[in-house]
């Protein structure tokens, strides 16, 4: 006898469905698992066999031949147990159920318990685009499943709960939907690099279901939080791999640019890490995505992340300070400040130099100002920029295309004037000439301009004074 559910799979944040055909045919038990699975996949012919006796069901001690179509297509992960466990039970009779508009995912326990499984969001999300009506999944997993609008969700314990469910013994209530949270708590205080998220505009919605998904296919989801509603902020350490920060792996997973996507990605010590690590970089600043090519084929991940960096002058640190001298030979502080590369510097548009710290600031008691201050300011900004960019891709001035810069970032002739003479000065690049402009519509509309004015171009091209372009 033939059945057949349906499931997903996952290829970096897309996917597909997948149908879960099982046949159970005379002769000697066997089980197979055909469709191109993994190790994970094939080792669910245990917990399905366990799951079942343990649930009060009978496993047919037959022949059981299962397929994942399509089978060209790779499938990963223990979330198919749960429709290969319901095909087998509806293959030998024991359930009678019309499935066809209904998406089973799943990892199961020995006991017939279902447990969390990574990436429950994005296959919802894709159930729905599919015309699914209805998914079930573990009910850990529930509250996350039931963030996608348009889909019923069916939140359960054990594989026992389903069959009685299928059989019309037990009417399962679909979980409600939790309204999506915005905003975040202010930070009071001094401004540090990981309180940069806290300044930023919060999360909308459709962000915030972005960050999710990725967070969910990594499996790093933390537990009871179905929706990310705050910024990440990721700093990787110096001796992170060039597959930890961009992703990768023989099945990609999504790296640190990709982990950061929506919030900041800070890398401290730059010129520690390895040059082609660091040249990595290169596309996700650029393009906002990262492509990983392997011979099975291409995956690309969003990774639209605010970058920031810190660096030493030299290798002592003191190269520059007034009260303590450099230890270092001149060709080293040059060596040292040539491991990162002029395409990447190009990428970055302001360079700032952080001086030396009087103590006697430290010891002052008076407060900084709030970042709930700042952050107020730069909402205000990005308000002003999502009103330029209504109806376009674009969500604010980093986002330009060169026809966009062109449009929204006119200068007068005093500001066109000092963008050449620095052109020629410095010899900059296209490239640093259009972020000089981005830079200026942003110092601009912080201070509530329509119109950029020849000083906050003069301030844009202060924050580009290493001029190499």
């Amino acid at each position: 006898m033939l059945a057949q559910v349906k499931s997903c799979a996952i290829i970096g944040l897309e996917g597909a469905v997948v149908e879960v055909e099982v046949d159970i045919s005379r002769g000697l038990p066997a089980f197979y698992i055909v469709g191109l699975p993994d190790t994970a996949v094939q080792e669910s012919k245990e917990r399905v066999r366990g799951a079942i006796r343990n649930s009060g069901c009978d496993f047919p001690m037959t022949r059981i031949s299962v397929n994942l179509a399509p089978a060209d297509l790779r499938k990963e992960g223990p979330a198919y147990d749960l429709p290969i466990a319901v095909s087998v039970l509806m293959a030998s009779g024991q359930i009678s159920a019309d499935v066809s508009d209904t998406l089973l995912l799943g990892e199961l326990s020995l006991d017939g318990s279902l447990r969390h499984t990574a990436g429950i969001l994005p296959m919802v999300s894709i159930g729905l685009d599919h015309g699914f009506k209805r998914v079930v999944v573990p009910e850990p997993d529930s509250q996350e499943a039931a963030l996608v609008e348009g889909i019923e969700v069916l939140g359960l314990r054990n594989l026992a709960q389903l069959v009685s469910h299928l059989r019309g013994e037990e009417i399962m209530e679909p979980v409600q939907r939790q309204p999506i949270p915005h905003g975040t708590e202010g930070i009071a205080g001094v401004i540090d690099l990981a309180s940069l998220p806290g300044i930023l505009p919060p999360l909308d919605s459709t962000e915030a279901l972005e960050v999710t998904k990725i967070y969910s296919i990594a499996g790093m989801l933390p537990a009871g939080t179905p929706l990310i509603t705050q910024r990440p902020f990721r700093a990787p350490h110096y001796t992170i791999s060039t597959a930890g920060l961009v992703g990768g792996g023989r099945w990609p997973r999504p790296g640190e640019v990709t982990l950061s996507h929506r919030g900041v990605l800070f890398l401290d010590e730059l010129p520690e890490f390895g040059q082609t690590t660091l040249e990595v970089l290169r596309q996700p600043l650029e393009d906002r995505i990262v492509t990983i090519s392997r011979a099975q084929g291409t995956v690309t991940f969003p990774a639209n992340y605010m970058f920031v960096a810190a660096m030493n002058p030299c290798p002592c640190g003191f190269n520059g300070d007034p009260y303590k001298q450099c230890s270092c030979h001149p060709a080293a502080v040059s060596r040292y400040q040539k491991r990162i590369s002029g395409p990447l510097l190009d990428r970055i548009d302001l360079f700032v130099q952080v001086p030396r710290v009087d103590y006697q600031k430290l010891l002052d008691d008076s407060r900084a100002e709030p970042s709930s201050a700042v952050r107020l300011r730069v909402q205000e900004a990005r308000q002003r920029q999502r009103r330029r960019f209504i109806g376009t891709p674009a969500r604010c001035n980093a986002d330009m295309s060169p026809v966009d810069t062109r449009e929204h970032s006119k200068l007068d002739d005093g500001a066109m004037g000092l963008v050449q003479t620095a052109m020629r000065q410095f010899h900059l690049s296209a490239r640093a000439f259009h972020r000089i402009l981005k830079l200026s519509r942003t110092i601009a509309d912080l201070a509530g301009s329509d119109a950029i004015a020849t000083a906050h171009t003069a301030e844009a091209l202060q924050y580009r004074a290493r001029g190499l372009g």
